[in-house]
């Protein structure tokens, strides 16, 4: 038995949605970039062979440049970031002992987590904060047609000193009448709230380099998930996956100081594929008025899936259960009662 009704035993994790939000603002704050003048160059009408004879597409084959197109790339900013000596090469290791993919304590491959390069570029093993490097970039991207670079900073680091460092090198570029891509970023896909705030923080909110910001539709662009920028309440503290066996019920109940526009929780498959949940949430506790129900399909372990509201629900006490389980799913659920206004239930 998980719990009962006096409030022993574990308590479900549950995340609250209020209706107050944070930093959706922002791709909204801005205006239209001004453009410099800038060189033409005429890339596009350029011809060239590599060494094995590869030979660039011309006008005859792809016909003129499209202006109802937008192409961008990703770009990675942590070059020189996490060194732990090196630099390691994959392609030059195996050169030296062709069996090192199976010896994974070799010390050619240098410490654990050291990044690893596939091989040497073109520029060498150079640092993101290179500024000759960062020129050829904005020229070579520039000429390639690409219109804006995307920062993957989905690891939860931004990278500010790196991007700083190439913002201002390619506003330098600009102002000499060159051309360099615009910049926009790419934030962590199930956590994103911290980043997008710092990014707000940092760059946008004071309007650095405003003239390198990629817009679309007008405002510069963050690529994100708005729903996760909500601000969110409830226990996040979690050390136990509890299992929802088929034809069984997991419930919580909490208290809700606020409006609120969606609940859910975070549903363990143990690396399983096609588990399933119904999602039911009940005004006043168990007994109460059925509010909303959701069927969760294809859960992910350890995702969150949660319960969306066409209007804010006031505050009040309100029960969440989870119940008709498909595959292996379960609730992460925590053994010390750390939701002291809330009962969680099995089987009520």
């Amino acid at each position: 038995m998980v719990a009962n009704s006096n409030g022993a035993g574990y308590h479900q994790r549950v995340k609250i949605i209020p209706r107050v939000v944070a930093g959706l603002s922002l791709v909204a704050a801005f205006a239209g970039r001004t453009a410099g003048a800038a060189w033409d160059t005429f890339p596009d009408t350029w011809v060239a062979t590599d060494a094995l004879g590869r030979v660039v597409p011309t006008h005859a084959k792809v016909g003129p440049p499209r202006t109802d197109r937008t192409l961008g790339l990703f770009y990675f900013l942590w070059h020189g970031a996490h060194i732990q000596g090196g630099p390691y090469d994959v392609t030059k290791i195996l050169a030296q002992d062709p069996d090192a993919m199976s010896k994974p304590d070799s010390p050619l491959w240098g410490p654990l987590h050291a990044p690893h390069h596939w091989g040497e570029s073109l520029f060498g093993y150079y640092l993101t904060q290179d500024e000759g490097v960062l020129r050829k970039h904005a020229q070579m991207l520039s000429d390639a047609g690409v219109d804006v670079v995307i920062f993957d900073v989905t690891n939860q680091i931004t990278y500010p000193a790196d991007y700083r460092t190439l913002l201002r090198v390619w506003s330098e570029v600009r102002a000499a009448g060159n051309s360099t891509p615009l910049v926009a970023f790419l934030t962590p896909f199930w956590d994103p709230a911290r980043v997008v705030r710092q990014l707000w923080r940092d760059l946008y909110q004071p309007g650095h380099f405003r003239d390198l910001w990629f817009r679309w539709e007008g405002r510069p662009l963050i690529l994100t998930d708005p729903a996760l920028l909500l601000e969110r309440t409830g226990n996040d503290h979690q050390d136990t996956p509890v299992p929802l066996p088929r034809g069984q019920t997991l419930g919580q109940t909490f208290t809700a100081d606020r409006p609120f526009e969606q609940v859910g929780g975070r549903f363990p498959t143990w690396n399983t594929s096609g588990a399933g949940i119904t999602l039911i949430l009940f005004r006043d506790g168990p007994t109460g008025e059925l509010l909303h129900r959701q069927r969760a399909k294809n859960v992910r372990d350890n995702e969150w899936r949660m319960l969306e509201f066409p209007a804010p629900l006031p505050p009040g006490t309100y029960y969440l259960e989870a119940s008709e389980s498909q595959g292996r799913i379960g609730w992460w659920s925590h053994s010390a009662d750390v939701l002291p206004r809330g009962t969680s239930f099995t089987n009520r």
